[in-house]
């Protein structure tokens, strides 16, 4: 009895950890691809590729089947009453970019906060009131975090 639930400890455990193995393998994968078609979108709209994945980690957590509470799909959580929004992460990344780059040409102020949060708000509410700025933290902490995280893979490289 003591060797047969051992045997079924052991082979669970073995199936625990390869089922979590074959989880990480698939998420290295999805973020591959993601990371390359962020890379593809902000070269066509000239935006940082790494402003976008910080974009998409705030916004949902690199989920391509997230919906937001008001309608907002996909990666970049875009609205459907608003913008083209897909739940295809090629088109939502290349839309969101799309849509990131339009607001740092309309947004009047050039700061990089106030476009990026023209990007959540929209420009009215945005010029409604310049100084809250809580979305553009969430979004520079993303990005130094993956730069930091960037540089120490790049270490551990060479």
């Amino acid at each position: 009895m003591n060797s047969l639930i051992k045997f079924l400890l052991l082979f669970l455990v073995s199936f625990a950890v390869g089922w979590m193995l074959a989880d990480v393998a698939k998420a290295a994968e999805v973020t591959d691809k993601i990371t390359n078609i962020a890379a593809a979108a902000g070269k066509r709209y000239n935006v940082d590729p790494q402003l976008i994945l910080a974009i998409i980690e705030v916004e949902s957590s690199f989920n391509p089947s997230a919906t937001g509470k008001l309608g907002e799909v996909g990666l970049m959580q875009l609205h459907p009453k608003y913008h083209q929004a897909s739940y295809n992460e090629k088109e939502n990344i290349t839309q969101g970019t799309k849509v990131l780059s339009r607001m740092r040409l309309d947004c009047p102020y050039k700061a990089t906060y106030l476009w990026v949060n023209c990007y959540n708000r929209g420009i009215k509410n945005t010029l409604k009131n310049p100084a809250e700025f809580p979305y553009y933290k969430k979004v520079m902490n993303a990005y130094e975090r993956n730069k930091l995280n960037r540089e120490t893979a790049d270490v551990k490289k060479n």
